[in-house]
């Protein structure tokens, strides 16, 4: 009797820590993200007062709708989409390059000091990003300290202070999650607009 006892425990404890984690820890994992991309879109909004940029220019209402289109689709940013969209970006047919490159000319258009501050409230949006997809994934707890061991040396040899979480950033292809993200809100925004003409 007492093995069943036992048997039974360990049942229960076995489901409650599979919600704690799977609905629980899931949850949390996901409005702490959007936790985060809120606070960057305030700081930018409170740094585009504060340096005098006008809401109208390109390289704010970029990264501003760069920053929306991740609130609004964080809960698709998962380990699993990221390897999909991997394997298939060229299926899905996004030219990340053409988007890194118009964002950058967005902020080409801005002051030096000003265009630095954009790119960093955009490198820390890809750090949250990839903080977030590295937290959802416990093989990713294992593997990513061994990447970021195996680019330490080799960024100190080129003489470059290396950061943890950029190195993630940078490894997961965020940017493709970013892209993603991007294009459904175009077609979200374009669908609207037909439905609005009919």
């Amino acid at each position: 009797m007492s093995q069943v006892g036992a048997i039974l425990t360990l049942g229960v404890g076995l489901f409650s820590l599979w919600v704690l984690v799977f609905v629980c820890w899931q949850q949390y994992r996901l409005d702490s993200y959007r936790q985060k991309l809120f606070s960057l879109r305030h700081e930018l909004f409170q740094y585009a007062i504060e340096a005098n940029i006008p809401f109208d220019t390109l390289g704010y209402g970029s990264l501003r709708t760069r920053i929306n289109a991740m609130i609004r689709f964080a809960h698709r940013v998962t380990t699993f989409r990221l390897l999909l969209s991997m394997l298939l970006c060229r299926v899905v047919h996004l030219d990340l390059v053409a988007m890194e490159r118009e964002f950058s000319q967005a902020l080409c258009s801005l002051p030096d000091e000003q265009s630095e501050h954009l790119r960093d409230i955009h490198t820390r949006m890809a750090k949250a990003t990839a903080t977030h997809i590295i937290s959802g994934q416990p093989a990713l707890w294992v593997l990513m300290p061994l990447l970021i061991l195996v680019q330490l040396p080799i960024a100190l040899l080129r003489g470059v202070r290396p950061s943890p979480r950029l190195t993630a950033a940078k490894e997961l292809r965020v940017d493709i999650m970013e892209a993603q993200a991007m294009k459904a809100q175009q077609e979200d925004e374009q669908m609207q607009e037909a439905l609005a003409a009919v």
